[in-house]
């Protein structure tokens, strides 16, 4: 077999069945509140702000449709759950709101198989006096053209939506292997967040720690800070994986079972306080933290602990060398960053601008101004200092919005910015933001998905709809990745069971990820139109795909070019390509060569 073949599948069409083409409706009428997508029927709806709300009979300043309905429609968007096509039929549209002054058109946009679009605008009546007077919903019939569409979006704002019908071919369920899987190992949940602002410890050896430290909780602490003047807090640092508390008494260091006191208060000079904001980074000698000048609101200083004793380093005489010209820093850095000789930090200059510039020292040399909002940089412009850290060459990796810009002594010398990557096996393109560990590892974020970067390609992690112990994924964002092997990461998801918690779940990865073969699915016969589809999946957008059809498995002719435009998609093959018995394969061609 020619080693560019993918995939082959045979369909032996000596069929007398096949799906029926079916109606389906989407009318709100299902027993859940708030949710980030709805399911009925086989059609999956989703909106621009991932939750939508129902709007019940009788609720205050709503129109009425006599049953449930909603109004969080911004975005809106319907897609078959298993991403075949179907044809929209009527839809029954109301005013946002008894109050709502003007009528905006509804715009319906349609979206064939082979990425063309179709649109349709209907004008509101204006009628919206709640129950019991006029009916406040009126019917639209979808025209012809929305015939056969993969998807339907609504991108208008200020609009209600009921009772959705739709014809389509009754869904069948798929192979165990046609949708494309999670890539970890084992998805562990370790801890179950229960409020804002409350620490959460993750980790038998405390490489994850995020939030607050209320001052009445014990559980971590041999001692609660009661005259405390701010709440005291706990900060992890990046490198070392030290977990610190501090309070405006003591900074104290936590990992493995130990506890050390670092810094107590009698240890500062007399003008300076510790201060609970302090971001303890690093290590041994190369421990930094900040805290506070008594003698200004906004007179923050960077300390060093050299030998035990806290050294400042950074105060507010200190003349910082900006770009634009010398100045003394004005508040208190959001970041520190701190690795093997090398210190950073960023803050703003009195008399200069309130821009965020980054200051960084290399190996015990002068402070420079390394980065600032609104430089150039191959990245574009930058629009805001999102985070600090070197990685294991001493370079020093600074997010900028969601961009990752690397930078040495002279500015940024290599970025990474958000731009379309195509994942292996998904299917289609993905715009996402650029996550860089300190060893190296890249991540890409995007509002459905994380996919890790091995080599030069993505592969997809994690995304909404995979379970994790049974349990859909309809929210995640990542949190951090452990240094130590097994490679391994932190997440935050929502699951279908409980919308509204906050859910901290550790995957192991594999060490390299594994590109999976496309795959065909269950064929199916339209029974009107006698067409064959056949569902394809683990497509990577961008590469050579053929559809190829041949009589005897000898001799194949070539069809049509195939391009993959999502992760499940359906060939529809005419009559006239088949026969009492026929074969179909897919290829994937190399690229051509010099």
């Amino acid at each position: 077999m020619s080693p560019h073949i993918k995939f082959l599948a045979i369909a032996l069409l000596a069929l007398t069945g096949g799906a029926d083409a079916g109606t389906g409706i989407f009318n709100w009428e299902i027993p859940q509140s708030c949710s980030a997508f709805w399911k009925q029927d086989g059609m999956v709806v989703t909106n621009a702000r991932n939750l939508i709300c129902p709007s019940y009979e009788g609720g205050l300043n709503l129109v009425s449709s006599g049953s449930t309905f909603t109004n969080d429609v911004e975005g809106l968007k319907f897609v078959m759950a298993d991403g075949k096509t179907f044809t929209p039929v009527t839809m029954d549209v109301g005013e946002y709101s008894i109050s709502t002054s003007i009528s905006t058109p509804v715009t319906f946009i349609g979206t064939k198989p082979g990425g063309e679009q179709v649109s349709y605008s209907v004008a509101l009546d204006g009628v919206r006096d709640g129950p019991g007077g006029e009916p406040d919903f009126q019917q639209v019939t979808f025209p012809a053209t929305f015939q056969d569409i993969v998807h339907l979006e609504v991108p208008t704002r200020l609009w209600s939506c009921d009772n959705f019908v739709f014809s389509g071919i009754i869904p069948f369920p798929l192979p165990a292997d046609q949708k494309l899987e999670p890539a970890f190992q084992q998805g562990e949940t370790i801890h179950v967040k229960p409020a804002i602002d409350e620490i959460y410890m993750v980790g038998p050896d405390f490489h994850y720690a995020a939030g607050f430290y209320p001052p009445d909780r014990t559980q971590f602490m041999t001692e609660t800070d009661s005259s405390n003047r701010l709440t005291p807090q706990m900060h992890l640092d990046p490198d070392s994986r030290y977990l610190y508390y501090v309070s405006s008494s003591v900074i104290r260091r936590y990992r493995d079972g130990e506890v050390t006191d670092l810094v107590a208060l009698s240890q500062m000079p007399p003008e300076y306080g510790i201060t609970s904001l302090s971001k303890p980074r690093g290590s041994g000698n190369d421990l930094y933290f900040t805290g506070w000048n008594f003698q200004g609101s906004d007179s923050y200083v960077i300390f060093k602990l050299e030998e035990g004793e806290p050294v400042p380093v950074v105060t507010p005489s200190t003349m910082l060398p900006g770009k634009s010209g010398p100045g003394l820093p004005y508040y208190f850095p959001d970041w520190l960053a701190v690795r093997n000789g090398n210190f950073a930090f960023d803050t703003s200059l009195k008399g200069i601008s309130d821009k965020t510039r980054v200051f960084a020292s290399w190996q015990g040399g002068p402070l420079r101004e390394v980065i600032a909002e609104g430089d150039l940089t191959p990245a574009g412009v930058v629009p805001s200092i999102d985070e600090l850290e070197f990685d294991d060459q001493g370079r020093l990796l600074v997010q900028a919005g969601g961009a990752l810009l690397i930078c040495d002594e002279n500015g940024a010398i290599a970025s990474a910015a958000p731009t379309l990557v195509s994942p292996v096996n998904a299917g289609k393109q993905v715009y996402g933001k650029v996550l860089r560990e300190a060893d190296g590892t890249t991540f890409l974020e995007t509002d459905e998905e994380i996919y890790r970067k091995h080599g030069n390609d993505f592969y997809r992690v994690i995304g909404q709809g995979d379970k994790i112990n049974d349990d859909a994924v309809i929210y995640l964002r990542y949190l951090d990745k452990r240094l130590t092997a097994p490679l391994r990461i932190l997440v935050e998801v929502r699951l279908e069971s409980a919308p509204y918690t906050d859910v901290h779940v550790e995957l192991i990865l594999p060490e390299t990820p594994t590109e999976q073969p496309p795959r065909i699915g269950q064929v199916q016969i339209h029974p009107e139109s006698g067409e064959l589809f056949l569902p394809l999946s683990h497509l990577t957008y961008g590469r050579d795909y053929w559809l190829r059809r041949s009589t005897n498995l000898s001799n194949w002719e070539d069809l049509w070019k195939v391009e993959p435009i999502e992760p499940l998609q359906h060939l529809r093959i005419p009559p006239e390509l088949l026969g009492e018995k026929v074969f179909f394969r897919v290829d994937e061609r190399p690229p051509a060569g010099p």
